[in-house]
């Protein structure tokens, strides 16, 4: 009888395979990676009060959760900077 571990590890390694197959195989299913790179570079130019007026304005559940998570890294990311220099 195969471990619950075995099973995991044996469909990852499947998912990954039929992922890669669809990305080598199908132009249409590859990510426009410098893209993504220019979408990351306008969202770290956010402030925390330009994450918060998206929060509080958009109706979409999903909008407003990615940009909660949007802040919290910027916050953490700013709070390990001022850790770092020793400015607590």
């Amino acid at each position: 009888m195969m471990q619950k571990r075995e099973f995991c590890d044996i469909l990852c390694h499947k998912l990954t395979n039929i992922i890669f197959y669809l990305i080598i195989l199908n132009g249409e299913y590859m990510l426009d990676v410098k893209e993504y790179e220019a979408i990351a570079k306008k969202l770290s130019a956010l402030t925390p009060d330009d994450t918060l007026q998206i929060i509080l304005e958009t109706k979409d559940p999903d909008v407003r959760q990615i940009y909660s998570i949007v802040g919290d890294y910027f916050l953490q990311k700013k709070q390990k900077e001022v850790i770092a220099k020793e400015k607590y």
